[in-house]
């Protein structure tokens, strides 16, 4: 019997039985640029709790937070955050475990991986209340991250040995592999239809970009030791963290990453994951306690 794991555990775990629920929290940090260098002001811990808050999402207004928090064991479901009133908002509620919420091309509809109750990984559609689930790629159920090219292609991270980097259509329901090894975060690179990827073949772990129409990739920047966690901005510069530090990466003029601003001995110090608001001035990291998932 095929084994899929859940998406928590991929890649921290080879055995679900040994498998445990990340302790993980979700800081939002207010943001600004002086003089071309980023800084960081006040800073608040929007969920605040032990257990599995993860997965930060902005809207495309950037007044809420969509993301996946474990309540009940290793069950999730979706959550919004909403950013002026601080009020959290249970998007989901089923059975099955949601994870990775983002905005479809449409502007209407959430995308999210659920787990169903057969032990695979598949892409669904959802209403922003969480209603109308519909299973939007029909011919793959080993999805462990994504991301939107345009309305009919999606890029994902698949589950397998190794992890690989596949294009789906959406209306031929067709795919294809274009890359092998690769990590987690994928995202588009702002103002193209590029799509950056970590990969993780050698020891020197290295974000790249891939254009879907011509096949190509390129080398972007070697990331840092044993990360691949990234996110961009709005102005085409990458963010990565890296021992409590945030660095920046612009690629249009820089050699290597320098530092942002430090975040040690702060309540974001244990940090791993990143998005920055689409507006701008604000950023969310996910911290962790224990071993870094």
């Amino acid at each position: 019997m095929r084994l899929i794991l859940p998406l928590l555990f991929i890649l921290a775990s080879l055995s679900v039985a040994k498998a445990q629920v990340p302790d993980t929290d979700i800081v939002l940090i207010a943001t600004f640029f002086e003089e071309g260098n980023m800084h960081y002001e006040e800073m608040h811990n929007i969920t605040d709790r032990e257990g599995y808050d993860n997965q930060p999402y902005f809207s495309r207004g950037g007044r809420s937070i969509f993301y996946s928090s474990a309540t009940e064991g290793f069950q999730a479901d979706i959550y919004r955050y909403n950013q002026q009133s601080g009020k959290k908002e249970r998007i989901t509620q089923t059975p099955e475990s949601e994870y990775s919420p983002m905005g479809m091309p449409d502007g209407r509809h959430l995308s999210v991986v659920r787990i169903d109750m057969d032990g695979t990984q598949r892409l669904y559609s959802i209403k922003p209340d969480g209603s109308n689930a519909t299973q939007i790629i029909l011919t793959t159920d080993t999805i462990g991250y994504y991301v939107w090219i345009d309305a009919e292609r999606v890029a994902i991270f698949a589950l397998g040995e190794p992890f690989t980097l596949r294009i789906l259509h959406v209306e031929n329901q067709t795919s294809r592999t274009v890359a092998s090894n690769i990590g987690r975060s994928l995202a588009m690179i702002p103002d193209t239809k590029l799509i950056s990827f970590v990969d993780k073949s050698d020891s020197t772990w290295v974000l790249k970009s891939y254009d879907p129409d011509t096949d190509k990739q390129k080398n972007i920047v070697a990331m840092p030791d044993s990360t691949e966690d990234y996110t961009w901005l709005s102005d085409g510069r990458v963010l990565a963290g890296y021992n409590g530090k945030v660095l920046i990466f612009d690629p249009e003029k820089d050699k290597k990453w320098r530092m942002a601003f430090d975040l040690s001995g702060t309540i974001a110090e244990n940090f791993y994951r990143l998005a920055v608001s689409p507006t701008g001035g604000l950023m969310a990291v996910v911290i962790f306690r224990g071993t870094k998932p």
